[in-house]
């Protein structure tokens, strides 16, 4: 005579053991890629001593959802301007430089030149 309860424990444990092992399994939800960065201003003028120039990044995923994440920000020439994690650059010296903005692989640019205070007497 059989056990009831062994047999029950035996088809629950080959109940699990085939879920566990079942090749077909859900993907889980993939969140939306980013789509684009749009920077503001896209061209500026900034004079060595002047005021900082406040740059500001639009994040979109593929459902043009503007997305809060972290941007990168990078400068083309950093003996001219610096530019911190918030996106205000300070001009240091004269010339003309890209300012990009970028999440992932997606990336945006600006351009900026930079004059030198003109004193006058």
């Amino acid at each position: 005579m059989k056990h009831p309860a062994i047999h029950r424990t035996l088809i629950y444990l080959i109940i699990i053991a085939g879920v566990l092992n079942n090749p077909f399994v859900c993907p889980a939800e993939e969140q939306p890629g980013i789509k684009s960065v749009t920077i503001s201003p896209d061209s500026t003028g900034a004079i060595v001593g002047g005021a900082d120039i406040q740059f500001s990044a639009v994040v979109l995923d593929s459902t043009d959802a503007v997305v809060d994440t972290l941007v990168v920000w990078t400068l083309s020439d950093s003996t001219l301007a610096s530019i911190d994690s918030g996106g205000l650059l300070t001009a240091i010296a004269e010339g003309g430089l890209t300012v990009a903005a970028s999440v992932d692989a997606v990336s945006d640019t600006a351009t900026v030149t930079i004059t030198e205070a003109v004193i006058a007497s």
